[in-house]
């Protein structure tokens, strides 16, 4: 019975990625639909990401009260219904309202099945359900990316709406479908606590999970635009291509034992070898960005965020059990905040003389000197107590 709600988790968490990830490597689609001289032009781009933001921080507080799948089956509808509006919507007004809405919906479809999923699965194998959940999102990512020119030759100019939209009403369609073999509903008994929860953010590994969330999303926004949009790489065919390269050993990372190397070396040297391999690889991108061999950085970032998504997401569940909801919408919160961040530093600074690649390596250095000191302090209290 688990099995089967995992693989329904599964599905609904992947299609919801799936939706970011689209409009993260490519915003164009949503642009033609909202030409930037038209008014409110800044409220149509940024609506989305603040409402997901905001909803995943008011969703992951509301996730200990009783939450039922049904709720999830709903929303998904909407989201389905809000991609069909897109296509056939000529009002800016309209448009405004459904992407606020977009944005709360899918905060609060990732947050309950998050946080649904969290009560399935047992802590020693949080990190393998995760690689599991992973694989769901990459496949299909791979899929739609490798053939995304025949998909706009198929379905025209909004493809993805049109993917998007049955993704999602099938999604709701087989919930509904099922919902009668299995009772799938949360209710969380501990109410939460404001000094608990502050007692719990202290806590170094918390921190630490939320710092390295950060810098790595950060990462990946700076990525997208030095990459995916203006290229950097010019000798490859495509930014598509390095996309698929990053999929791709993101994917083999998730199947192989690297990705859950934080069982055997800690939560924080798991983490610091990840941040370490991303600060390589964006180290020798000017080393090889005019050779045969440009693509090899590529696959260190995907072993490197291979080996950070398992670490820090079952981080945060070890050392939190109580406050899981909450610690799951900042969690995803902060992985926007940061990517946007990134994302419209790099888009600014390409004017200047240090290199938006370098200075995120150099960010990402910096950063990994509290990590560096934090091991140092764990093992010299180990010695300590063993002498």
């Amino acid at each position: 019975m688990k099995a089967l709600q995992r693989s329904l988790l599964a599905l609904i968490i992947s299609i919801v990625l799936l939706d970011l990830f689209l409009q993260f490597i490519d915003m164009s689609v949503f642009i033609s639909l909202f030409p930037a001289d038209m008014p409110h032009y800044t409220l149509y781009i940024w609506g989305f990401p603040l409402a997901f933001i905001i909803g995943c921080f008011i969703f992951g507080y509301f996730s200990y009260y009783n939450i039922n799948i049904k709720w999830v089956c709903i929303a998904l509808f909407m989201i389905g219904i809000c991609y069909g509006v897109y296509t056939v919507s000529k009002s800016s007004q309209t448009l405004i309202y459904i992407r606020l809405l977009h944005g709360v919906l899918l905060s609060f479809v990732l947050i309950t099945s998050t946080t649904i999923m969290d009560t399935l699965v047992k802590l020693k194998e949080i990190r393998k359900v995760i690689c599991q959940f992973g694989v769901f999102f990459t496949v299909p990512a791979i899929i739609l990316t490798s053939f995304s020119g025949r998909l706009s030759n198929l379905l025209s100019t909004y493809w993805s709406f049109y993917t998007l939209m049955f993704s999602f009403i099938f999604a709701a369609t087989l919930i509904i479908l099922l919902i009668n073999y299995f009772h799938f509903s949360y209710k969380k008994e501990q109410q939460p606590s404001i000094i608990q929860f502050l007692y719990i953010m202290k806590d170094p590994g918390v921190l630490y999970g939320f710092l390295t969330v950060t810098i790595s999303s950060f990462t990946l926004g700076v990525l997208n635009n030095q990459l995916l949009i203006n290229n950097q790489l010019r000798n490859f065919p495509s930014p598509m291509f390095l996309l698929n390269i990053f999929l791709l050993s993101l994917t083999i990372a998730f199947i192989t034992k690297l990705s859950t190397i934080s069982d055997y070396v800690g939560i924080y040297k798991g983490s610091l070898a990840g941040l370490l391999l991303i600060a390589f690889a964006l180290s020798s991108f000017p080393l090889v960005e005019n050779s045969t061999l440009a693509f090899l950085p590529i696959i260190i970032l995907g072993i490197s965020y291979g080996i950070i998504i398992p670490t820090t997401y079952g981080g945060l569940r070890e050392i939190n059990n109580s406050f899981s909801g909450i610690i799951y919408g900042i969690f995803y919160g902060l992985n926007l905040i940061g990517s946007l961040t990134g994302y419209f530093i790099s888009n600014t600074s390409n004017n200047y003389f240090l290199s938006p690649l370098l200075f995120t390596c150099l960010l990402i250095i910096s950063c990994c000197i509290p990590f560096i000191r934090k091991i140092h302090y764990i093992s010299s209290d180990y010695f300590e107590n063993l002498y």
